[in-house]
């Protein structure tokens, strides 16, 4: 009997077509928990808001209607409160590998003998066939990397760098002497993403990188920024293939013809670097990536792994920066009462620019508020960090193995404390510890991007330096 291969086809899609929507809502894992229907059985919810931007205001429309654990995606939950993500961490388990977990986890918790119990998900595999430091999601690969990356953020190796960091704010501040107040004003997004990328570009491989001195962009950053949405879509083809195709159009021509020359320089920098190993003008993270007295690399797979932990560095270094930067000035703006008072503060305290140093800042108590009240308002990494369950309580909450989840840190950060809205009444002395403590144990991006722990610290420094002349 001959068979009939477009009835067969028609069939199987039409069954495909009913069955999983049928699994998905009442079979799998995630099912009992509550959330719309639709992002239950697809993730054409999930696409549709996290290429508008709209992904975090999705998340906050969702736990206001459904309650402190939704289904956003077909596996993926979604949780509100904070003990989610800074819940205790019980007795010393068995395994955390073979065997179901009992006991309750936080979701960004510390690793238990060297290993992530929530590990992270492929979410940012973009196929280079080497993950990093930041992007790794195995453990034990993570770990060995980290174990050497992590030395460069004691308290010694960070005031190793802090001449660096003040070099380039004391040029920041000297350019907006300059242009400051020329005519129709400056773009400060454009001006403070050329600071961080000095910043970062410097601390991250030694590499100069001139924005702020020249006054002007590069192909080195115009082409990151561009691919930003592009890399974006790859994310999301890992969920929904239809979008793959499309990535390479939302590409600039320009930027698809220097994407291989910028990226080949940025190689040859980081090459560069490795060469001159022992012999450089100031500390930078290579230092703990290749070591003067260790080897030279030279195998491409070596090579290839420490230029991706170089470009993570840069960007770790350089995209926190920038939107807590961006953010602290436009609440100053917004906020001219706080302003007053943060300016009173920093001028009755020093008499002289060059007197701001960190350890004088330390006593700046509304300064220091100011600071985690924008972090709070503004947290970097808004989307969450998704983690796959092992099989543990969160919470509370059982959550089955293998399904996706994540603290919401947005909704975590502005309802932790509830008003919506920045008040300069709430940037009070005595406010300052709880938001320090809201900022500390709510924030999930500042536990899990490893190398974010110094922007609060950057963000400390230039605000009074940008006070004192403005």
């Amino acid at each position: 009997m001959e068979v009939q291969w477009p009835w067969l086809i028609v069939t199987t899609m039409i069954a495909y077509a009913v069955i999983r929507p049928m699994y998905l809502l009442f079979f799998h894992p995630a099912s009992r928990f509550p959330g719309p229907k639709l992002a239950a059985t697809s993730h054409a919810v999930y696409v549709y808001y996290w290429i508008r931007g709209r992904w975090p205001w999705f998340q906050e429309a969702m736990v206001e209607k459904y309650g402190d654990v939704v289904r956003v995606a077909p596996n993926e939950l979604v949780f509100l409160n904070p003990k989610a993500a800074t819940g205790q961490l019980f007795e010393a388990l068995p395994s955390i590998m073979d065997h179901t977990l009992s006991r309750e986890l936080d979701i960004y918790g510390p690793a238990m003998k060297s290993q992530e119990i929530f590990q992270k998900t492929d979410m940012m595999d973009f196929g280079s066939g080497d993950l990093g430091l930041t992007w790794e999601n195995d453990p034990a690969k993570h770990r060995e990397v980290a174990r050497k990356i992590l030395p460069a953020f004691s308290s010694k190796a960070i005031k190793a760098k802090e001449p660096i960091l003040q070099s380039y704010i004391d040029l920041f501040v000297s350019r907006m002497r300059e242009v400051g107040g020329l005519a129709g004003g400056l773009e400060m997004s454009q001006w403070l993403i050329w600071l961080c990328a000095d910043i970062a570009a410097d601390l991250a491989f030694g590499r100069e990188t001139h924005h702020v001195r020249d006054g002007k962009s590069s192909d080195f950053i115009d082409t990151l920024r561009a691919t930003s949405f592009p890399g974006t879509l790859w994310q999301l083809s890992g969920k929904f293939p239809l979008v793959a195709p499309f990535a390479f159009f939302f590409v600039p021509l320009k930027t698809l013809l220097s994407m291989p020359k910028t990226f080949k320089a940025v190689s040859e920098q980081v090459q560069a670097r490795i060469a001159s190993r022992g012999n450089t003008k100031h500390p930078d993270y290579m230092d703990y990536m290749v070591s003067p007295e260790g080897p030279v690399p030279t195998s491409k797979k070596e090579l290839t792994h420490i230029e991706q932990v170089a470009l993570q560095m840069f960007i770790a270094g350089f995209d926190p920066m920038q939107v807590t930067f961006f953010a602290s000035i436009y609440f100053l703006v917004q906020n001219l009462q706080a302003c007053s008072r943060l300016t009173k503060e920093i001028r009755d305290t020093f008499s002289n620019y060059d007197d701001i140093t960190p350890e004088a800042l330390s006593s700046l108590k509304y300064l220091h508020a100011f600071i985690q009240e924008t972090l709070r308002m503004h947290p970097v990494g808004s989307n969450g960090l998704p983690r796959i369950s092992p099989g543990a309580t969160v919470d509370g909450v059982y959550v089955p193995k293998g399904v996706s989840l994540f603290g919401r840190s947005a909704t975590i950060h502005v309802q932790a404390m509830s008003p919506g809205i920045t008040l300069p009444s709430r940037l009070s002395v005595s406010s300052a510890l709880s938001l320090r403590l809201v900022v500390r144990d709510f924030s999930t991006n500042l536990a899990n991007f490893d190398q974010n722990a110094g922007y609060p610290m950057i963000t400390l420094y230039m605000i009074p330096r940008l006070r004192m002349t403005t």
